[in-house]
């Protein structure tokens, strides 16, 4: 073999190897590109997903927070029943009273579009019985929701104390799995006319683990018990739910609206009953359960009472002035659905009531007070407690006579320690002082309160 062949055999080699050398590069970057690519495409669908759980979650408080505008005569805090026929508009009633449900997202109620997690599939939807518009309860602030949020290991991750569950979940379905099937023999944006068909069913969509399924709740909805749904974390081969819960502290600011509705009726009730304003309910103890609500001559910091007395009582309460509410002042009658004040034999509780010696029927010198207003005299004060906070307890007859497990800094006017809780004149000499906000900032404070010139 000459010295040509042998130089060209080693250059075809190099060649080769070059060669190999490029096909093998050009293939772990085809690999590597192709996993980079896999990845940014579910970094969009999760991002997409995320973005359309958190604005429907934003809607749904919007809707409980401008309730009573949009319900004339209606307290504020309510949401509507899911969607069964995808046509994104709610289908009531659902279930029966305090009964969860489930079913599709009611996008259109909310104002928004058919909005769809990242794999193109519409949402889902759960709303506490305590919380649903139709058959509605009466909320209050206190009310609790019912839903409990696990891992995948049985471990809680909301709703570990009744007062943390859940009021409602979103639901992100991710693509089909196994055996689902999202067919449909007629059509809407996010399901079908046809309510037999498999794109209405929630098991087609919403997947089990650990022994919950996701399509109906443990144990299944509809039930007025409290149920549990599974979010494990990370990727599973056999689960791709993405779920956002609606919790007590997202309700925050509606829970103050809510209080604030009801502390503006009974200001207004009390404002247009006269100038001399009915004694107060006395906090028995042991009190009652439900609360005693008999006026109490000499009482004049209490609860709203069933009846005023002025010694003697005049007939009743006042019609509310709010011709859009309607009907006696204090006096729960009236369907769920209509105006008048059906809430209030729940709200009552909440409710606390101090009427000044000057505006009273026994009559004295004037002292009420509420601070930060103009001017700060007043003839009576209404303080409406909000969610329980940490410390307090209403279970019982006696947690429910004791003031300091509704209100708070001024507003519990030293009541429990200075006087025995149902004696009479029980606001203490020289703490005739309610405030709106806490003396002490960073206080926890949730009070709503107002006097006979209105709520500032």
């Amino acid at each position: 073999m000459n010295v040509l062949t042998t130089r060209a055999i080693r250059n075809h080699s190099g060649f080769a190897l070059i060669a190999f050398l490029l096909v093998l590069v050009s293939g772990a970057s085809f690999v590597l590109l192709k996993g980079l690519n896999a990845a940014a495409t579910q970094s969009y669908r999760d991002d997409q997903t995320t973005r359309a759980l958190a604005e429907v979650k934003a809607a749904l408080i919007g809707y409980a927070l401008t309730y009573s505008e949009q319900h004339t005569g209606q307290p504020q805090g309510f949401l509507p029943c899911p969607d069964t026929d995808g046509n994104g508009m709610p289908n009531p009633p659902c279930g029966t009273s305090s009964q969860s449900f489930i079913g599709r997202l009611p996008w259109q109620i909310l104002g928004l579009p058919p909005l769809r997690d990242g794999t193109g599939e519409c949402l889902w939807y759960a709303v506490s019985g305590t919380y649903k518009n139709n058959p509605k309860i009466s909320l209050t602030s206190d009310t609790n929701g019912q839903f409990i949020v696990q891992d995948g290991n049985a471990n809680v991750i909301v709703g570990a104390a009744p007062e943390t569950q859940a009021i409602a979940i979103i639901f992100a379905a991710g693509a089909v799995l196994g055996v689902q099937d999202r067919s449909a023999s007629a059509p809407n944006e996010c399901g079908s006319t046809n309510l037999g068909d498999p794109v209405n069913q929630p098991a087609n969509y919403l997947d089990s683990r650990d022994g919950i399924n996701n399509a109906t709740g443990n144990p299944a909805l509809p039930t007025a018990t409290p149920s549990a749904f599974v979010s494990p974390p990370g990727i599973l081969a056999d689960f791709n739910d993405k779920m956002l819960a609606i919790t007590p502290q997202d309700f925050n600011l509606v829970y103050a609206r809510m209080n604030r509705w009801v502390a503006d009726r009974a200001q207004q009730c009390l404002a247009a009953f006269g100038s001399t304003h009915s004694w107060a309910a006395a906090l028995d103890q042991p009190a009652t359960n439900p609360p005693d609500l008999t006026a109490d001559s000499n009482q004049r910091f209490g609860r709203i009472p069933n009846a005023p007395s002025l010694d003697p009582p005049p007939p009743g309460w006042n019609s509310d002035p709010d011709g859009n509410v309607g009907g006696t002042c204090f006096t729960d009658v009236g369907g769920f659905t209509g105006p008048g004040w059906w809430w209030w034999d729940t709200w009552r509780e909440m409710v606390f009531y101090a009427v000044d010696a000057a505006s009273s029927p026994g009559g004295g010198s004037s002292a009420l007070q509420l601070t930060g207003t103009t001017p700060p005299d007043s003839q009576f004060i209404i303080a409406v407690a909000g969610r329980k906070l940490s410390g307090q307890q209403r279970s019982n007859a006696a947690q429910k006579a004791d003031i300091a497990n509704y209100l708070e800094d001024h507003n519990e006017p030293n009541f429990a320690a200075t006087v025995p809780p149902g004696s009479a004149g029980n606001i203490p000499t020289g703490d005739e002082q309610f405030a709106t906000t806490p003396t002490v900032a960073g206080t926890p404070f949730n009070d709503v309160v107002c006097n006979n010139a209105g709520c500032p």
